[in-house]
Formats: structure tokens, sequence, C-alpha cells
């Protein structure tokens, strides 16, 4: 009998989990700072991405919570907030964790899941009417797969970028199911096409055959400064880093006779 009452019912897939036995004997220096597998993993990602050397970051978090606390709050000032849908795993799910950072969340209306240009407008248009009396919004959070299971298509996900731009804002993007929902059915989305679109997002392991991690892809040169500082200071740190390298080595390196990448055929794998 197969349970499916959540992500984690199991460890690793059984690659990972070769990858991880067949390094448990290397010296590595620690905290994904400069070790071979967490260098070549940040490669690995960012070919897979279409962004060159300089172009991004590639960050490791601990995990999903730790990932949206630490972009978030990255891109925001004191006096700012993220603007999100209601049921966004940042405004329902997590504790409050963004809130006690000391940034606000600003839910819209909308009901669907998808952030709205409209929705985000009336939240934007609301909170900018009185100057500097009220939280000024900064960046917008969004999910693929949403919290309700949806896929954004390119349409709507440009859309809710280019409003953001224009206005300024940040995009940050909850990759926690990224894998599934970018090997979903009818999906037009890519991995490099989210790459070029939003300020930041990642690659979410934990959900997707990993014993833990995110791998996080930063565009935006604040979050890109404000980083290697926050995952520290909010206990994001993995101290043997190299554990998070290995995974998602194994992860994006296509073996001899690989259709894919192991990361995209684990999501199939979890899809079907």
């Amino acid at each position: 009998m197969r349970m499916f009452r959540n992500d984690y019912s199991e460890g690793a897939a059984p690659r990972i989990m070769d990858a991880l036995v067949t390094t448990n004997g290397e010296q590595c220096v620690g905290y994904t700072e400069g070790d071979p597998h967490c260098e070549r993993a940040r490669r690995l990602i960012l070919d897979a991405c279409g962004l060159d050397e300089g172009e991004a970051d590639v960050q490791f978090c601990v995990g999903g919570t730790s990932a949206n606390v630490i972009g978030v709050t990255g891109m925001l000032r004191d006096w700012e907030g993220v603007i999100c849908t209601r049921d966004a795993h940042i405004n329902v799910h997590e504790t409050g964790a963004v809130a006690a950072c000391g940034r606000t969340v600003l839910p819209t209306d909308d009901a669907d899941g998808f952030l709205s240009p409209e929705g985000a407008e009336r939240v934007y248009a609301f909170q900018t009417s009185c100057g500097r009396h009220m939280t000024r919004p900064a960046a917008v959070y969004v999910t693929n797969a949403t919290e309700l299971g949806g896929v954004w298509d390119a349409a709507r996900l440009d859309a809710i970028c280019d409003w953001a731009h224009e206005r300024g804002l940040r995009v940050f993007l909850d990759g926690a199911r990224l894998a599934s929902a970018l090997t979903s059915e009818g999906n037009d989305v890519t991995l490099e096409h989210i790459a070029h679109t939003v300020d930041a997002f990642y690659l979410g392991g934990t959900k997707n055959g990993m014993l833990f991690g995110e791998a996080m892809v930063i565009r935006d040169k604040r979050l890109r400064e404000a980083f290697p500082f926050l995952v520290k200071e909010r206990g994001g740190l993995v101290a043997k880093g190299r554990l998070l390298g290995v995974q998602f080595e194994a992860a994006f390196e296509r073996a001899e006779g690989d259709a894919e990448a192991p990361y995209w055929s684990m999501a199939r794998h979890a899809n079907r």
C-alpha cells in the first residue's frame, strides 16, 4: 500500500541516497562555502537555468520555510511589505515567520491561488494612498505549483511579473513543488523562462526526492548581498553544507543513458 499523505513519507530517492553514501567519507569545508559538490551543483543549476556565471547566485537553504523567510525578507526594508494571495504559504502556513522578522504580509482577495495583477493593484493602491503612513509594497510572492494545486502558465506569470516590475517591485517565486509544476501535463513554462523573469526563486529538493534542502537562484542585487548574512542570522545555515551540494549535484547531473536530469524524472514519477 502506498500512502500519499504528504511529501515526507519516505527518505530520499535511490540515486540521491547513493550519492550521499558514496561521498560520506569525504572531508569538505563547511557551510556550502567552496566545497566541490556545492560548487558543481551551482554550475549545473545555472546551466539548467540558462544563466551565465555572475548573472545569478545559487544558494542553499535547509527547507521551504527558511527559503521563504530569507528570500522575502532579504528583498525588503523595515517599512516595506510583500503582496501575496490570502492562501499563500507565507500568510497562512508558516507561523507568521515573515511577520516575526518585522516585515508585513499584504494579502489580496484572490481566491484561486493565483496572484492577479488586478488583486495586487488593489492592495498596492491602498497601501500607497497615504504616503509614509502605511507599509509600502516592495515585493510580490507567488508559488508554483500553488497551494491549491494550480500550475502557472507563461502568460499569467508574465502578467504579474510585468505588473510588479513596472512599479519597481521584486518578484519572489516559491518553488517548493516547482519540479512537479514544470513537468505537469500541459505546462508551457520552462525553467529558463522563470530564471529570466522573476528576481529570485528556489528549486525545491525536500518535496522532490531529497532528504532535505532547497536551492535558491537569485538575480536580485539586494537579496544577493543579504543572503549570506540572513541565512546565518535566521538559523538556516547548514554546517555540513556539502550534504546539500551532493544532493543537488546528483539531481542535476545526467548519467549516461539518462533522457533528462534526475530532478525532472523524479518529478514526473511523483506526478504519475
